[in-house]
């Protein structure tokens, strides 16, 4: 069993676990409410927050992220690297399963790019700052030094796994934030005007 393997088992044992505790109706209707009450069903993030998240990339030294035409385009110095990271990057498309998969494929040009560590590593970075987006009522802006969701390439693709994402998976062990986040699914991902856009809606 590959290490991806063994990192997804992980994640959803830990979600089946945490399924258990939350089998009560109150849980759910907590849940709900609380979505309602926070007005969450839109998330901008601007080219700011953007740029500081790949700034936080493992190696980086400085960071320019511009949204714009349906991509977020990145420039990037790191660490020990002769020339900067320049690509292009989008999420694709994602899958958000009950008690399973919460991951989002970002599309990456040039393609050559996508076997680039750096280019993995500012995956993860967007990634997480995403995630934290989505479910920020629970879970919080992104802690300083904290660690990134973990990163596959998968055919021509780039998959993030949003349940790696630390202050997740710690939620996921908790009765009203674990439903919260089964609740909470993208129904649109946009990226225009200096911003990325998710349009949320509530699973089930």
């Amino acid at each position: 069993m590959s290490r991806i393997d063994v990192l997804k088992s992980l994640l959803r044992s830990t979600a089946l676990a945490a399924a258990d505790k939350v089998k009560n109706a109150p849980a759910a209707t907590s849940a709900r409410q609380l979505i309602e009450q926070a007005g969450v069903m839109r998330v901008r993030i601007g080219e700011a927050a953007l740029t500081a998240a790949v700034a936080r990339a493992a190696g980086a030294t400085a960071a320019t992220v511009r949204a714009q035409q349906s991509k977020l385009l990145v420039d990037a110095s790191f660490d020990g690297a002769d020339h900067p990271l320049r690509i292009a990057i989008w999420p694709a498309s994602w899958s958000f399963a009950p008690l399973g998969a919460k991951e989002i494929a970002f599309s990456v040009e040039p393609i050559e790019a996508l076997r680039d560590p750096r280019a993995q590593d500012v995956c993860a970075a967007l990634a997480t700052e995403i995630a934290h987006g989505l479910w920020r009522s629970v879970i919080g802006p992104v802690p300083p030094g904290d660690s990134t969701a973990f990163v596959s390439c998968e055919g021509d693709h780039l998959v993030a796994d949003l349940r790696s994402v630390p202050a997740v998976r710690k939620s996921l062990a908790k009765k009203l934030a674990m439903t919260f986040i089964e609740a909470v699914k993208p129904q649109r991902i946009d990226i225009d005007s200096g911003e990325l856009r998710i349009a949320l809606k509530l699973a089930g």
